[in-house]
């Protein structure tokens, strides 16, 4: 295993070494820095290399194997798992956590951000087409007013001539004449009628000079 620490870089090689016959066996830990020259940190006894490697990495040896790598049991249940699972186990070991929680939070962002946009076009949209069905109205409404207009015009030109035609019959001559003719039987009538009156009156001091003769 090689591992970076304080700049250096340093690999560790942990096993057991077997004898020729295969019947026994000893426990192999060899600890060493890649970027010294004297880059050996092993020695003869295993305990002493192991406390050189604790005193490298600033915690237990096992520990830290642990933070890196799977442990036996969940070595299996990363090889049988599925792809969620997979994914869980490698967030876990890298310590994403956090990254993934924001990535996914970035995510919400944008997907929030792409909504209140597409809210924002719809009530554009909305908006033009009120406009739009406004325009409409207002063009039926402009068209009834100048319908109107041309009946109110049509009335006015027939009243007119009616108007015209009217003093220019009331103007002519057979008018003027029909009216003077009427003038004159009004006064005429008014004559006759006050000839009667006076032989109404004359007719009556006769009868009572007749009765008083009598």
């Amino acid at each position: 295993m090689f591992f970076e620490e304080k700049g250096h870089i340093y690999r560790v090689k942990r096993g057991r070494t077997f004898t020729k016959t295969q019947k026994s066996s000893e426990p192999l830990l060899e600890f060493e820095c890649l970027t010294d020259d004297d880059n050996s940190r092993s020695s003869h006894r295993k305990g002493n290399t192991q406390e050189a490697l604790d005193e490298t990495i600033n915690i237990d040896y096992d520990i830290f194997c642990s933070s890196l790598m799977f442990g036996q049991n969940d070595s299996g249940k990363f090889l049988t798992g599925t792809d969620k699972t997979r994914k869980e186990m490698m967030i876990n070991i890298l310590h994403l956590e956090d990254v993934v929680k924001g990535c996914l939070q970035e995510v919400r962002d944008r997907k929030n951000a792409k909504l209140t946009v597409i809210e924002e076009l719809q009530v554009k949209i909305n908006l033009t087409k009120e406009r739009m069905d406004s325009k409409d109205s207002i063009a039926q409404v402009k068209e009834k007013i100048k319908a109107q207009k041309s009946l109110i015009s049509s009335f006015d030109k027939e009243r007119v001539k009616h108007t015209n035609k009217r003093d220019k019959l009331s103007s002519s001559d057979k008018i003027t004449k029909v009216n003077a003719i009427k003038e004159e039987g009004k006064t005429v009538k008014l004559e006759l009628q006050s000839k009667k009156e006076q032989l109404d009156s004359q007719t009556k001091e006769w009868r009572k000079l007749l009765d008083d003769a009598t």
